[in-house]
């Protein structure tokens, strides 16, 4: 579907679209973002039919990427503080494509819609400017700001505004494509998707079948005993099946908060105060449905109460005495309306009409007709979680602090010693990168760990780190046995799962084979199924997710005619079934269903008509990168973000004598 549409877009009859969709754009356009401080003096590393991008606006946006990516890995407890670091997991590239790909998008469009004409009206540069240069103490547009930041840059006032405008074009040019089938933040469609596909879907997943069948069992097969030899030829046919994994031994400490609770002392008085507070705290929880009425007068008020307890409408009683309807409220909590209210309603445990409550010379009726209360659970089950809550905190301040103590001693002794004088426990063991042997006892299932163990050097004591919610460890490695092929033995127990799945898979087949020439309707189905003593089950006007749930061979009844025997299996079992009825997929039975097909992929045709649309524009422009300025400017970014790592201010320095900015800095 996306090449179909790409073509299009890049025809004669797509390019047409395109400037039609320009001229809706005449006159406006939508706010953009620019740095003040891109000036032309600049070398350009990126280049588009007059449009340019200068070495320092590649850098930073370099520098932001790289900035966003050591945030996101320092959440995971991996510092990126140097080049060698981002290079390693190959996000340098990573990095270098994406400011690569956004900055072509970028200077493409600005490109297109200088060629198109296509102009920002002043209304929305007015907008642009006070935006920018509006004081957000006083509120208030500061020329003088703006006529400042201009001169500190060498800017001119008619060139930043030219520079804004085209910015503002190509940004709508760009969100043009936002609204081709859906608007933005709307379920409502602007225009229907094709429906061919949406039909074709929905034929083939909701077509419903009536079924008869039995199943073989594999299990229930006698299987020969498979020779040394047949288990080499299977190791040989297929070695990269047979491989140990790396094996590592390692000591280290893995904690978290609730690993130490046991040790925190807690009395049966704090247990039994943090269960009076829960309780308490449910009731502040509890919320009433309410009807509520005013009225003037006490005489009224007791008529439509006594009509409404003799089982009368709270609506109808209150305008059969002359009142307005009441208000529903729907829930409402304990803090609701005034003080005699609340006292009221929030002391009723039952549904029905309360008492007139006099307030402030008027008489408020209310009625519930529902209250959401959740039951406190009992003390004893509650007793647990209440000390985890008691000594969770604590549990969490003494592993920071046994963990600090740890760090100053690691250094001048082993990790056992300074574990038992920090009183930590130490797990060690031998654990496998994958297989089997990846899980050992102690050792959470944490894949940072897992990272840890298995790139840490042999025989160093890393650093302290952080898993999970709370959790902190550290660890030291003692030996690694590289990944290598298994020997014979090693992988022995594997070779025979592969020969008994390969020859239960073969004989279930040929015994699938003879039943299915044994079998030409549902009586002879049944007498075969009686002689090997077989259950046959029956299943109406099933879709092919509810027979596939069974185990049923989906794509042998798709296939098949009302009427057919049809067979299929895996090294489990062999499934003869006799299709007996097809119900055609109905949308009046299934409308929930295809509306849902038909909304999802016109979400998808949406999509693919905004990347069809970008890529013709892009396709129009001719973009030529400068690789070494390019290269030059992504490195300036990544020495701004790792000197902004070690405390500097995170300034892009870029070499260039011509500069007005005297080498050209942006500040982070």
């Amino acid at each position: 579907m996306m090449g179909g549409l790409r073509a299009f877009a890049q025809s004669w009859a797509g390019k047409a679209v395109l400037i039609f969709l320009a001229f809706m754009l005449l006159g406006s356009g939508v706010l953009g973002s620019m740095s003040l401080l891109t000036t032309n003096s600049l070398s350009a590393g990126i280049k588009a039919d007059g449009q340019n991008i200068d070495e320092l606006e590649i850098a930073t946006q370099a520098r932001t990427s790289f900035r966003d990516l050591g945030r996101t890995f320092e959440r995971l407890g991996q510092e990126l503080d140097t080049k060698e670091a981002f290079e390693r997991i190959g996000l340098l590239d990573q990095v270098r494509e994406a400011t690569e790909a956004q900055l072509v998008n970028e200077v493409a469009f600005k490109s297109q819609a200088a060629n198109m004409r296509i102009a920002a009206s002043s209304e929305d540069l007015t907008g642009y400017i006070e935006a920018v240069f509006t004081d957000h103490m006083t509120g208030a547009f500061s020329e003088s700001r703006m006529a400042r930041a201009l001169m500190a840059n060498g800017r001119t006032e008619r060139g930043y505004l030219r520079e804004v405008s085209e910015e503002i074009a190509s940004t709508r040019l760009f969100e043009v494509a936002d609204d081709i089938a859906f608007p933005e933040n709307d379920d409502e469609p602007l225009a229907a998707a094709p429906d061919v596909h949406a039909m074709a879907q929905f034929n083939t997943a909701w077509t419903r079948y009536d079924v008869t069948h039995f199943s073989i069992n594999g299990y229930d097969i006698d299987l020969p005993s498979a020779t040394d030899a047949e288990l080499r030829a299977i190791q040989e046919e297929n070695p990269d099946d047979y491989q140990r994994p790396e094996y590592r031994e390692f000591v280290g400490i893995f904690l978290t908060p609730e690993d130490l609770i046991p040790t925190i002392e807690v009395t049966e008085e704090d247990i039994q105060t943090a269960y009076e507070n829960y309780v308490a705290q449910l009731e502040t929880q509890t919320e009433w449905e309410l009807r509520q009425l005013v009225v003037n007068d006490f005489a009224t008020a007791n008529q439509i109460v006594k009509a409404v307890r003799e089982g009368q409408a709270f609506e109808d009683a209150a305008m059969a005495y002359g009142a307005s309807a009441p208000t529903d409220l729907g829930f409402r909590s304990i803090t609701y309306g005034r003080a005699a209210v609340n006292e009221a309603f929030t002391a009723t445990t039952e549904i029905g009409i309360l008492d007139p409550i006099e307030d402030n010379n008027r008489y408020t009726l209310i009625e519930i007709y529902g209250i959401d209360k959740e039951e406190p659970r009992p003390s004893a089950e509650y007793r647990q979680t209440a000390i985890e809550y008691i000594a969770g905190p604590q549990a969490s301040t003494v592993l920071n602090a046994r963990f600090a103590e740890l760090d100053g001693l690691v250094g001048s002794m082993t990790l056992e010693e300074a574990a038992a004088m920090a009183e930590l426990p130490v797990v060690s063991g031998k654990v496998a990168q994958s297989g089997r042997d990846a899980r050992v006892e102690g050792l959470p299932s944490n894949s940072k760990i897992t990272t840890e163990i298995f790139t840490a050097p042999v025989g160093a004591v890393g650093f302290r780190n952080s898993y999970g919610q709370e959790g902190l460890f550290i660890v030291r490695v003692d030996s690694v046995e590289e990944a290598r092929p298994m020997t014979f033995e090693e992988a022995k127990p594997d070779l025979v799962r592969a020969f008994d799945d390969t020859v239960r898979m073969d004989m279930l087949t040929g015994l699938g084979q003879v039943a299915l020439s044994q079998i030409s309707d549902i009586e002879s189905l049944r007498e075969y199924a009686d002689a090997a003593g077989l259950e046959v089950e029956s299943a109406f006007a099933e879709t092919p997710a509810e027979l596939l749930r069974s185990g049923l061979p989906v794509d042998a009844i798709r296939s098949a005619a009302a009427g057919d025997i049809v067979g299929g299996g895996n090294n489990a079992r062999y499934d003869i079934v006799l299709l007996s009825k097809i119900h055609p997929a109905d949308p009046e039975r299934d409308a929930e269903a295809l509306e849902t097909i038909r909304y999802r992929l016109a979400v998808q045709y949406d999509d693919a008509m905004q990347r069809a649309y970008r890529t013709a524009v892009r396709e129009t422009v001719n973009v030529q990168i400068n690789d070494r300025i390019f290269e030059r400017a992504i490195e300036s970014g990544l020495n701004a973000y790792l000197d902004m790592r070690s405390g500097g201010y995170g300034q892009i320095r870029i070499d260039n004598p011509t500069s007005i900015l005297g080498g050209g800095y942006e500040p982070m």
